[in-house]
């Protein structure tokens, strides 16, 4: 600041005060904080010029260098603007609730976004407090986001000490364009599943289609499964081949029947003696009972609860209970294994509880585990049913071969003490061809006549004398004879 030395309309106010310049005119000083330029107003005109707290070179009406705060402000109600601050730090005022401008006028380089899912993915919400308060928020973390989308994200003017620019803050307006994009992206995966179609990562073909060829090239490749537990949801096959099915509703096309409605249908129908079976009796292939079905509806006339004069119950039927899952089930060491239960169903009680008991199943311990399941109906009638679980260790493969010792036939004839009528008495004093009690061997019988036939030589002498001879083979010709090992047996007759 300077002394006034020449110029003319200059006003100072203060002790030593100076104006912004010496030889100007139309300046003012108040106490050297407060500078104006370009008073140049008189009478009614206003001065064009500018007045700056902090700055002898105010640059707009009202120019501050330093801080500025505020106390005491009104909240404006309904429709307001925002006050807002120009890249050239002049305050300016939307007439929006925010700062930010949408209008395609204010903007260039404008582009689609591309892939934002994996990048929301990514982002941690937080909850937090600011420095100096207790006050609870949430956000985000400018440096975590600063490395994901750096556009998200606004710096301090100056950067750190290796020149990297510091994160101040996260451009919050702004993320609502990544958010929204997400949400277009996953829209696309689950109308995709939703529809059987394809979404932007499986080009044009059926979802459910590329999914049956890739399992169908697997099981190709890998031969036969065994699966222990197969969970699906909706499964849809040509057949299904199973040596048993258990199922909680059986259903053909629209009609479905369930377990208590089918034991229903089946005792009414006078069937009952193999309900629970896989199979009808063996021997019969229709029900024991051939009168027609009782098409009569059922009685809904409630039961009649009196109990009965002798003071006990009529109701001597246990429950049946149906072990869901696999049984008997192996379960390789170090696997796991989940027990699937089990249901219980009374004649006249209807679905009652199951209570488990038994061994508890440890997966890392080879051994066999028992699981029981029992049930009670009111009655007092119990019933009980067991899952037998294999922990077994890994199969290895053998480090040398195995040697089996071969199985002696069984002989299709008699050893007898005395032969039967007609036979021929193979049995001699020096073991050449007793059995090994020492008995006669009974030879195979004439087909012709009915009568035994004597072996021929080379079945009746044994060229062992320390082993027995082996009967002769059947006659069948449907079976070849079988000429047993010259070892076969050991011990002598009598």
């Amino acid at each position: 600041t300077y002394s006034p030395t020449s110029g003319s309309k200059n006003l100072v106010i203060g002790f030593n005060a100076k104006v912004p310049t010496g030889t100007a005119s139309n300046q003012m000083s108040i106490g050297n904080l407060i500078y104006g330029t370009g008073l140049d107003g008189y009478g009614d005109v206003v001065s064009t010029g500018s007045v700056g707290i902090g700055t002898t070179s105010p640059w707009r009406k009202l120019s501050v260098t330093g801080t500025v705060g505020f106390d005491g402000l009104s909240a404006a109600g309904g429709t307001s603007g925002a006050l807002c601050l120009s890249a050239s730090n002049e305050v300016t005022v939307n007439g929006g609730a925010t700062c930010t401008v949408s209008s395609a006028r204010f903007k260039h380089n404008i582009a689609s976004l591309g892939s934002a899912l994996d990048a929301v993915g990514k982002l941690r919400p937080v909850s937090f407090d600011y420095n100096g308060t207790n006050e609870s928020h949430l956000g985000f973390i400018a440096e975590e986001v600063d490395l994901i989308e750096p556009r998200l994200v606004f710096y301090e003017t100056k950067t750190g000490p290796d020149g990297v620019l510091i994160p101040r803050g996260v451009r919050y307006e702004e993320m609502t364009a990544l958010l929204a994009k997400a949400i277009q992206e996953q829209q696309v995966q689950i109308n995709g599943i939703l529809n059987g179609t394809a979404t932007s990562t499986l080009a044009s073909s059926s979802f459910v289609t590329q999914v049956a060829e890739m399992v169908k090239s697997l099981v190709q490749s890998s031969g036969e499964w065994v699966i222990a537990k197969l969970t699906v949801k909706s499964l849809y096959a040509e057949d299904v081949f199973a040596d048993r099915v258990t199922t909680k509703e059986l259903c053909l096309e629209d009609l479905c029947v369930t377990k208590t409605q089918l034991q229903a249908l089946l005792q009414n129908a006078n069937i009952s003696g193999y309900v629970g079976t896989s199979t009808p009796p063996t021997g019969t292939s229709t029900p024991p009972n051939q009168t027609p079905p009782n098409t009569t509806p059922p009685d809904t006339t409630p039961p009649d609860n009196t109990p009965p004069t002798t003071g006990t119950s009529t109701d001597t039927t246990a429950p049946f209970i149906t072990i869901n899952g696999i049984n008997p089930v192996s379960v390789q060491k170090g696997g796991s294994f989940v027990d699937m239960g089990a249901v219980a169903t009374d004649n006249t009680d209807g679905a009652i509880t199951v209570v488990v008991s038994g061994d508890t199943v440890d997966a890392n311990t080879a051994g066999i585990y028992t699981i029981i399941y029992s049930a009670t109906d009111v009655a007092g009638n119990v019933a009980s049913s067991t899952r037998t679980v294999t922990v077994v260790e890994p199969e290895t493969v053998p480090s040398q071969s195995v040697t089996t010792t071969p199985t002696i036939p069984a002989p299709t004839s008699v050893s007898t003490s005395t032969p039967p009528t007609g036979g021929t008495s193979g049995g001699s004093s020096d073991g050449a061809t007793g059995g090994p009690s020492g008995g006669s061997t009974v030879g195979p019988t004439d087909p012709a006549t009915g009568s035994s036939v004597a072996p021929s030589p080379d079945q009746s002498a044994n060229p062992n004398p320390s082993s027995s001879s082996v009967s002769s083979p059947s006659t069948d010709p449907a079976t070849p004879p079988t000429t047993p090992p010259a070892d076969a047996g050991t011990g002598g007759g009598n």
